[in-house]
């Protein structure tokens, strides 16, 4: 069954949602606006604490080449206190700039199972 579930979190709410998810070692996409209105979006495979207020998050980017052995191929670092659209303080080290971090969409299966190739 698919259910559409469009939400407003806090950040702080963000960042458990988002390690949460990636525990489980469930990868979710992750969208994102930049400066100029322009918006994209990447697949979140997992995450690191950063120093400060900073979660790291390990991307698989549509928009770059993944290399020879290379497990991900975008960083975004998320900021806990990015509050609105004007400060865009997550940052997009493939692009070399600020970002937004807007949207997230998660997958959830109402009667989970084995998966079919497990970790």
């Amino acid at each position: 069954m698919a259910r559409n579930k469009d939400t407003t979190v806090s950040r702080h709410e963000l960042h458990k949602i988002i390690k949460s998810q990636l525990d489980k070692r469930l990868p979710f996409m992750l969208g994102y606006s930049r400066k100029k209105g322009s918006g994209h979006a990447v697949v979140v495979i997992g995450y690191s604490k950063e120093k400060g207020n900073k979660l790291r998050l390990y991307c698989l980017d549509p928009g770059g080449p993944l290399g020879y052995l290379q497990v991900w191929n975008n960083i975004i670092d998320l900021d806990y206190f990015s509050l609105d659209d004007e400060s865009r303080t997550d940052y997009n080290y493939r692009e070399e700039d600020n970002v937004l971090v807007n949207k997230i969409l998660i997958i959830k299966d109402d009667n989970p199972k084995e998966p079919v190739y497990p970790f």
